[in-house]
């Protein structure tokens, strides 16, 4: 009754099919049901004509197009498929839905229409959150709210993007192709190729594509990256919309983008069964990094951490002496394997 998740699914049933499948299957042991009684005959007079082939039907029978709505409604999915009443399918909801989905993967030859090669599984990881996780799957589903698509639907007055590039918002323009993401994804494309010498691209960045190859210790660490980065994004623009102000300041995506991941580190370090900290304790050097906004120094660059007293605990809960181990030209490698025997001494 569901899609896997490795199939482009969520692991739960598509709720609107399932609950149409079974009151058709429903209203087909009624209508099929026992002869006089009252409910059957009132099923046979509003949906008998729809459901002729599959009980003893005559002309003579009374029956009425002016259906209730719910009644409307199952007439119209038979009508729109007529395979249901092949072989008893439309008696099972179970092989119902099944059959569904079987003959729309076989007229489009793949799970989803145009969405071929993305790998669903790594893009949505069980330790990632929920938030990301909607993003990642809206996005590569091609069902984001975007202006392009309300446009199309009547809702939104302008195709145009709302940060005020004067291009059409589709979801890719919105997560990666508009100047200002473009910009952005550049410089944590350079940022991370620095520290860890893998490419983020636009395949990876909508699609997942290139996380099975990696290595957990090195997909893991990038994808939360990139989820953190999407969502800084995203979230920069429905700012703009609520604002009504079409102009989003570079430097601001930078501030936030440092901050989520400052925030991820010290969550990951207070939590009790955090993930592996070989994977994730990366989120240490962006913690580091992110306090010189949090704590409103002068220092405007994005790339270098802060300079505090000796002991004392930066507005990512980091403690100073930590944090000047991790100073610029300390490489990724290092950082991490310092960071990850803190966290399993703190664990301790």
């Amino acid at each position: 009754m569901c899609t896997e998740r490795e199939k482009g699914g969520r692991g739960v049933a598509c709720i609107p099919l399932k609950t149409m499948a079974m009151h058709v299957a429903f209203l087909t042991k009624l209508v099929r049901g026992t002869e006089g009684h009252m409910a059957s005959l009132f099923a046979r007079f509003w949906i008998g004509f729809a459901l002729r082939a599959v009980i003893p039907w005559k002309g003579t029978s009374p029956w009425s197009t002016d259906r209730p709505w719910h009644y409307q409604k199952v007439a119209e999915f038979i009508r729109g498929h007529p395979w249901c009443l092949v072989d008893g399918l439309v008696l099972d909801h179970r092989s119902l839905y099944k059959k569904w989905r079987d003959c729309w993967a076989a007229q489009t030859g793949q799970t989803h229409p145009q969405m071929p090669g993305v790998e669903w599984a790594a893009m949505q990881p069980t330790w990632l959150d929920g938030a990301s996780k909607d993003l990642h799957w809206l996005g590569a589903l091609r069902r984001l709210p975007v202006r392009e698509r309300l446009y199309r639907h009547g809702i939104s007055p302008t195709p145009l993007c709302p940060i005020g590039c004067g291009g059409e918002e589709t979801v890719e323009h919105a997560l990666w192709s508009c100047p200002v993401a473009a910009r952005f994804w550049r410089w944590v494309s350079e940022w991370w190729s620095a520290e860890e010498g893998a490419d983020t691209d636009r395949d990876l960045v909508l699609y997942g594509r290139g996380l099975k190859r990696m290595g957990p210790e090195t997909a893991n660490p990038l994808w939360q990256a990139v989820s953190v980065a999407k969502c800084v994004l995203w979230g920069a623009r429905c700012e703009c919309i609520r604002s009504q102000t079409p102009r989003v300041r570079q430097v601001d995506l930078f501030h936030v983008f440092w901050a989520r991941l400052g925030k991820d580190a010290a969550s990951l370090l207070s939590a009790e069964d955090g993930p592996d900290e070989t994977c994730f304790f990366f989120l240490f050097i962006a913690g580091t990094r992110s306090a010189s906004f949090l704590i409103g120094g002068g220092d405007r660059r994005p790339h270098l951490p802060p300079s505090l007293p000796v002991g004392a605990f930066g507005p990512a809960g980091l403690r100073s002496s930590l944090i000047s181990t991790t100073r610029q030209g300390t490489s990724f490698g290092a950082a991490a394997r310092r960071w990850t025997s803190f966290g399993s001494a703190a664990r301790r």
